[in-house]
Order: C-alpha cells, then sequence, then structure tokens
C-alpha cells in the first residue's frame, strides 16, 4: 500500500527528530558561530549563526516578558549551497530534506561538543578560582 503524502511528511519528520538535527544545528551555530544577544526591556535571547563553506545555519530564541507570563519563540534553519534543507519554528519542522550536508553538520557537530567541553571546563575553574578569592576575603574580614 502506498504512503500518503501527509505519511510521508511524518516521517520525514520523525527522521528529523531522530538524528537530532534541530538540536545539532543549534549547538553548532551557538558554539562555533557568531552570537548576538538580544537583551531588550521585556526580552532576552540570541541569534547565532554559523557560515561555512557549503553550510549555512541560524539558530534563534527569544524569552519575551509580559505581564501575564513569558513567551518563548525559536527557530532554526539550514541551507547547504544556498537551499533550505532543513527549517524549523517554535518545535514545529517545516522542512527536511535529507542528504549529504547531514555528513557536514555531523562533522560540525562533533567539533562543537568538543569546544563546548573545552568552555564548560574552562567556565568551572574560573567558578573554583572566584570561590576560593571570595571565601579568602570573608576569613579576612572575619579574622579567620
Amino acid at each position: 500500500m502506498e504512503k500518503s503524502l501527509k505519511q510521508e511528511i511524518e516521517q520525514r519528520i520523525k527522521q528529523s527528530k531522530d538524528k537530532k538535527i534541530n538540536d545539532k544545528a543549534s549547538l553548532v551555530a551557538r558554539i562555533l558561530g557568531t552570537n548576538t544577544p538580544i537583551n531588550e526591556r521585556d526580552q532576552e535571547g540570541s541569534n547565532s549563526l554559523f557560515e561555512g563553506k557549503v553550510l549555512h545555519i541560524e539558530d534563534y530564541y527569544s524569552i519575551l516578558r509580559a505581564g501575564d507570563g513569558d513567551s518563548f519563540a525559536c527557530s532554526t534553519e539550514i541551507k547547504y549551497h544556498g537551499n533550505v534543507v532543513y527549517k524549523q519554528g517554535g518545535g514545529t519542522v517545516y522542512s527536511y530534506i535529507p542528504g549529504p550536508w547531514e555528513r557536514s553538520l555531523n562533522r560540525l557537530y562533533e567539533g562543537a561538543l568538543a569546544e563546548e567541553k573545552l568552555i564548560q571546563a574552562s567556565q568551572t575553574q574560573e567558578n573554583k578560582t572566584k570561590r576560593r578569592k571570595d571565601e579568602t576575603e570573608e576569613r579576612k574580614k572575619w579574622g579567620l
């Protein structure tokens, strides 16, 4: 029995989620790309952009703080040789075209994971140093 168009699209969406395309693209853009923070009166977030030779990733998220609660917006778009191969917004996948670009994304993702670990290790060390410094200052204040 032949699948309907709706079933084929649902299968593509599931494939993209199983492969964690959005998570990988977001990490690559945030760690290996350039980040533009969004810090306005009632809004905070980030727009991250990775521009490689063949792969272009834009990842955006924003939290809008309002009197009746917070509102969250996010989107991710991947272009391969200028063509959109993946697009997601608000948790909904709008387009996913599997192809050789995924190998590039996976390689970049591995590099981003390694870089993220280095960043976290550096931040951990900085936090330890700050805690020791703060403790030393407190001891001085109390003659301990």
